[in-house]
């Protein structure tokens, strides 16, 4: 488990092709404006098996290829503390939950104001491409191709909370 606790940290793959990482990251809270930028990114740990946790305001992960080695959430945003401004973008995300609905290739669970494009999110059976629950509010999800997922994009709340004020436009959503 590696985590980045610094404001502006920026973990960026080097070389003529990405970094491999094999564990999970986490982006912690202090680490305000901080990156992932061009890895490819799996976990292996069974304690730990999403291989990103993004509880920073924002932070931005892009230009990553990010999949799961067990059935699980590939990238978790908000699960400790709301985050604000985070922005995924430009990534490919896939092969995280292999069977059932509740493991997803993004899960938006306590946000304000995330932004989501230019993904690739794909390859998924274990549910949907995007979650927003129970409480991701003014997420923006534009211009990704969501393909092969047992779901495109969900909206969600619960007896206390619900995701409101979002926008989902100009993505093509096949084969969910």
């Amino acid at each position: 488990l590696a985590r980045l606790n610094r404001r502006g940290t920026t973990l960026r793959g080097v070389g003529p092709g990405p970094a491999q990482i094999r564990g999970p990251i986490w982006i912690m809270p202090d680490a305000t404006g901080a990156q992932l930028l061009g890895v490819s990114l799996t976990s292996h740990n069974s304690e730990y098996p999403e291989p990103l946790k993004v509880q920073a305001d924002r932070a931005r992960v892009a230009g990553n290829h990010i999949t799961g080695s067990f059935n699980t959430i590939c990238v978790l945003i908000g699960s400790q503390r709301t985050t604000h401004g985070v922005t995924i973008e430009g990534n490919r995300i896939s092969h995280c939950g292999r069977h059932g609905k509740l493991d997803h290739l993004i899960y938006v669970q306590n946000s304000v104001g995330a932004t989501v494009r230019w993904n690739l999110l794909t390859d998924h059976p274990g549910g949907w491409a995007v979650h927003l629950y129970p409480n991701a509010d003014d997420t923006l999800i534009e211009h990704n191709v969501i393909d092969r997922n047992r779901g495109g994009v969900i909206f969600a709340g619960d007896d206390e909370e619900a995701s409101d004020r979002n926008v989902v436009r100009d993505n093509a959503i096949t084969y969910s």
